[in-house]
């Protein structure tokens, strides 16, 4: 037992950085649901790609690998720019690059800037900013009675001496029970309050290092200054000796809750100040994390038309390693694209939609050119059944497909919609004839790019639908070169498939005959 303390002890001692604060926890680095903090309070203030879109194109992977940001607020906000597809972000993204000029070759006047919020979580701080106040914030002269007594109540236990141990356990459990009452009728914590403190520190270095005169002025600015500045004596201190010490005082004193009944009401008086003060980091540490990741990749300025035109050329996944560049162009026509298993239909439409996304929230796309018609895109890529809602595959897919249909029917611009393997959960018959009636009716306000392997749709499809395909090479150790071709596909390489991967001799060669007496013709 008592090696495992002390093996503890030397473990959290090592986490320490010279300066006493603790130096390994980067904090909501992968937690989705805290990253999106910010995208969801400021939600509807502008287009954004729909949940079911934005993880059918696996963006959160994308956002990840971009995400070299040194705050948790430059990474909320790195999230809020990639899910918004207004445009707005371009000349936010000017500015930022500009600023972020200026810190490109001295690495250590970006630590000193960001160190206020490098390891702090910054979830809870987006919610007191962004969301909504405590209705019946903890009173100050209720708190500050509360501590007088707490204090003189400590006092005379030492005074009276026998008696101290009684009143010391009294106070510590009455101010344990207070400490809860006063967080949860606040709805924030100690933390949220330091992290405010710290997006204040965080924008002052900065237009410091920036030499901006544009500090937000507010008559009660210094009030607010002061107030924070007592949390730098609180249980929330990133200093541990300070943050320990705190504990014990505020144990006996509940010093804390006096500190969240003078700085809660001081910070929304003040709200829109620190906003701005948010808003900059965010925007500057995002930005210099896009930079950065866009070093390393191939890229180009997105153009944009107003027509139902898309031309992308040498477009390719930035998350595929090696990943072959590919072509495709549409005047004003959808794409119906088929080809074998496993020849790069679901990834290449992935591409696009990845691109589409990324030119509307950042203006570039992964691609030697890109024209890319206004819009937003939309998807129905990864489906899945559920045993929990009792639901099929089927069922889900229809669901989705009709979401689709009335968002069509409700847009006012064009919208481009990527449909992947469509209605592959039910019988051919069907499958084909529902298939190609959805198709016909999205293409006449959608830029539709589908797949499919069933080619038999491009002869019930309107004249909207261009033929691509994907096909396999003759090569066994190559079979696929990814590379999109544009025309109806002749080949299929289901059954060859079974034989590849070790199916018994007389399932593939009953299979055969089976495609041969139904006239159709296998390779």
């Amino acid at each position: 037992m008592v090696d495992r303390i002390v093996a503890r002890v030397k473990k959290l001692l090592s986490q320490l950085s010279s300066n006493g604060v603790w130096d390994d926890y980067i904090p909501e680095k992968s937690n989705e649901a805290k990253i999106r903090t910010l995208f969801d309070l400021s939600r509807g203030n502008f287009l954004d790609l729909d949940d079911k879109t934005w993880n059918d194109l696996n963006l959160f992977s994308l956002m990840k690998s971009m995400d070299s940001c040194r705050t948790g607020v430059g990474r909320q906000y790195l999230y809020r720019i990639l899910r918004n597809q207004s445009h707005s972000n371009f000349s936010d993204g000017d500015k930022s690059r500009d600023v972020s000029a200026s810190f490109e070759n001295n690495k250590k006047s970006l630590h000193h800037c960001f160190s206020p919020l490098a390891k702090v979580s910054t979830s809870d701080s987006t919610k007191l900013l962004f969301g909504s106040a405590p209705v019946n914030p903890t009173n100050l002269l209720l708190s500050l009675i509360w501590f007088l007594v707490s204090v003189c109540a400590m006092f005379l236990s030492i005074l009276l001496g026998s008696w101290f141990y009684i009143v010391a356990g009294l106070c510590v459990a009455l101010n344990v029970l207070y400490s809860f009452y006063s967080e949860n009728k606040d709805s924030l914590s100690q933390f949220d309050l330091q992290c405010v403190n710290g997006i204040r520190q965080c924008a002052k270095r900065i237009r410091q290092s920036t030499g901006s005169n544009e500090t937000p002025k507010n008559p009660e600015s210094r009030g607010l200054g002061l107030a924070l500045s007592l949390m730098q004596f609180s249980q929330s201190s990133p200093h541990l000796i300070v943050n320990n010490a705190a504990y014990i005082v505020n144990a006996f004193t509940a010093y804390d809750g006096l500190i969240s009944a003078i700085c809660l009401p001081v910070i929304h008086r003040n709200l829109s100040s620190i906003r701005e003060d948010f808003e900059l980091i965010g925007s500057l540490d995002s930005h210099i994390a896009i930079q950065a990741y866009l070093k390393s990749k191939p890229h180009v300025s997105a153009v944009f038309t107003d027509e139902k035109k898309l031309t992308l050329t040498g477009v390719y996944h930035p998350s595929i390693d090696g990943c072959v560049p590919n072509d495709v162009s549409s005047m004003g026509h959808s794409l119906l694209i088929t080809g074998s298993n496993m020849s790069g239909k679901t990834s290449f439409v992935r591409a696009v939609g990845i691109n589409i996304a990324v030119a509307n929230s950042i203006g570039i796309c992964f691609a030697k050119q890109a024209l890319i018609p206004r819009s937003v895109v939309i998807s129905s890529i990864d489906i899945s059944d559920s045993i929990a809602q009792g639901k099929s595959y089927f069922y889900t897919e229809l669901e989705r497909i009709k979401y689709i249909i009335e968002t069509v029917d409700s847009a006012h611009s064009l919208n481009i919609c990527i449909v992947d393997e469509i209605f592959k959960g039910t019988n051919t018959t069907e499958r084909i004839a529902s298939a190609a009636a959805v198709l016909n009716y999205l293409s006449k306000k959608y830029l539709v790019l589908v797949t499919s392997h069933d080619a038999e749709l491009y002869d019930f499809t309107s004249t909207d639908y261009q033929p691509y395909y994907f096909s396999e090479t003759d090569d066994l150790s190559a079979p696929f070169d990814y590379k999109l071709r544009q025309g109806r596909s002749s080949k299929r390489n289901a059954i060859r498939l079974m034989t590849d991967i070790g199916i018994p001799d007389e399932i593939v060669l009953e299979a055969r005959s089976l495609v041969l007496k139904s006239n159709d013709n296998v390779v």
